[in-house]
């Protein structure tokens, strides 16, 4: 398995709105990642690109809750997409319930 690197020390001060795309094993690190380096984000989208098919996603890695909640979720996201969210996918229903119960500022959500 490739290992990512994420550029350590980057903090993402100006990011408002992210989109992630899901059909990548283990995406989900790159999304904890994002969420805990942009502390004034307001808008997640979490999309299946073109060139996936629900169906076609593979689950390499487990799900870790992370020990602490990113200061975005507790203080700035108001809006949370999830398009192709499959509740089936334990993995997946993990990643919906911990942004659905720390997001503490949520006016709208679309699973």
């Amino acid at each position: 398995m490739q290992k990512v690197e994420y550029p350590t020390g980057s903090i993402f001060y100006r990011l408002v709105y992210l989109e992630v795309y899901t059909g990548k094993p283990a995406w989900w690190n790159l999304l904890m990642f994002m969420l805990d380096t942009s502390p004034n984000l307001q808008v997640l989208k979490l999309l299946i690109d073109q060139w996936h098919k629900i169906e076609d996603h593979v689950v390499c890695e487990k799900w870790n809750q992370p020990k602490t909640v990113p200061e975005c979720l507790l203080l700035h996201l108001e809006t949370f997409v999830w398009e192709g969210y499959e509740e089936k996918r334990k993995e997946e229903k993990e990643v919906a319930k911990y942004i659905l119960r720390n997001a503490s500022r949520l006016k709208k959500e679309s699973l």
